[in-house]
C-alpha cells in the first residue's frame, strides 16, 4: 500500500476518534456557582461525533483513491514493462504535437 494513503487512513482513524473523545468530554458543562453539578448538551456531543465521522470517512476515501491509483500504476507498469519509451515514440501525434512542430518548423525557415 501507498505511504500517503497509510497516513491518510491513520488520520482518518485519529480524527474519528479524536471526534468521540472530544464529544464525550466536552458535552457536560458545569452549572454555575456548583463545582460537581452539570448541564449536559447533547447538541455539542453530537456535533464533535459527526464532525469526526465526516472528517474521518473523507480521509478513508482520499486514502482508498489514492491506492486504487497506486493499483492502477503497477498493473499498467507490469503490462508495459519496459517498453514505456518505445511505445510513447509510436504514439500517434496528435492536433496539438502537430500544431507544435508546425511552430517549430516555422521558426526555422
Amino acid at each position: 500500500m501507498n505511504k500517503i494513503a497509510i497516513v491518510l487512513f491513520v488520520v482518518g482513524g485519529l480524527a474519528i476518534l479524536g471526534g468521540i473523545v472530544i464529544g464525550f468530554t466536552a458535552y457536560e458543562t458545569p452549572q454555575p456557582g456548583y463545582e460537581f453539578i452539570t448541564d449536559k448538551n447533547y447538541t455539542i456531543l453530537f456535533a464533535w461525533i459527526g464532525g469526526g465521522l465526516i472528517s474521518g470517512i473523507m480521509m478513508f476515501g482520499f486514502a482508498e483513491i489514492i491506492r486504487l491509483l497506486d493499483v492502477q500504476k503497477e498493473t499498467l507498469r507490469k503490462m508495459v514493462g519496459d517498453n514505456h519509451q518505445e511505445i510513447a515514440s509510436q504514439k500517434e501525434k496528435g492536433r496539438f504535437d502537430k500544431f507544435m512542430d508546425d511552430v517549430e518548423n516555422a521558426r526555422n525557415n
